[in-house]
């Protein structure tokens, strides 16, 4: 896996957070903040997906799509200045709590920031890979 740096880098001191660039984006303005509280009731306000063996007809189909298309522009949000998601915002951070929420709710893993990284490329790019993070996240 190659890791290349675009125009666009995070800050020297990666977990320097300015926490207004993150009100637009409640998510984001929990995990900067490390409000959990919040956090929590953001991913367990989100709609809640079917199980696929229900689903039969295209209706419920299309429903359930536009399901997942809200739980995505809440965990996958970019609209900020590193292009970042709530996920890698939580890593960058060392909040393994924050991460590991983020992750579960369904959270994609793989989307990349302005400097090219998905969270964990981040993250190993900066510091030697955090294993707390990858044993919760992904375990």
């Amino acid at each position: 896996m190659k890791l290349s740096k675009s125009s666009t880098t995070l800050p020297a001191d990666e977990t320097a957070v300015q926490v207004e660039d993150y009100v637009g984006s409640p998510i984001h303005y929990a995990v900067a903040t490390s409000d959990h509280t919040t956090l929590n009731k953001i991913v367990s306000s989100l709609p809640k997906l079917s199980d696929p063996t229900q689903i039969h007809t295209e209706f419920e189909s299309i429903a359930e799509e536009h399901r997942a298309e809200q739980i995505s522009r809440v965990l996958n949000n970019r609209d900020n200045r590193l292009k970042e998601t709530a996920l890698h915002l939580a890593v960058r951070l060392n909040d393994v709590a924050a991460a590991r929420t983020i992750a579960a709710a369904g959270a994609n893993i793989n989307l990349r920031n302005s400097a090219g990284w998905n969270p964990l490329q981040a993250r190993a790019y900066f510091h030697i890979l955090w294993p707390t993070l990858i044993i919760f996240i992904f375990t």
